[in-house]
């Protein structure tokens, strides 16, 4: 693995989902992966931090890793399920314990 692409929707500042998709996307960064966020929506403050969702398309090499960061639906994630690499779902939601 050389990169890791992170999607999530829309990606805004001061939003908790947006901060974890930074954040990670730093720590990969410092341990020396490649890695970049993409959005559908960049909000103002974070519109150079974020790439256009639809460059994941041509950007994503089979060895390269795909975050799926998953907490609003939305008809894209059909699509990026069927890009060649490897996925991870990271789901954003709240759950009943007993799940």
């Amino acid at each position: 693995m050389t990169t890791v692409h992170q999607f999530h929707p829309v990606l805004a500042p001061r939003d908790a989902m947006s901060n974890h998709v930074f954040a990670l996307r730093d720590r990969l960064r410092e341990w020396g992966y490649g890695a970049e966020a993409y959005a559908i929506e960049a909000k103002a403050g974070v519109e150079h931090e974020t790439l256009p969702y639809r460059r994941l398309f041509r950007s994503v090499k089979p060895d390269d890793l795909l975050l799926l960061h998953y907490s609003i639906g939305n008809e894209v994630f059909a699509q990026l399920a069927k890009i060649d690499a490897r996925k991870v779902l990271v789901y954003h939601n709240v759950t009943p314990p007993e799940f």
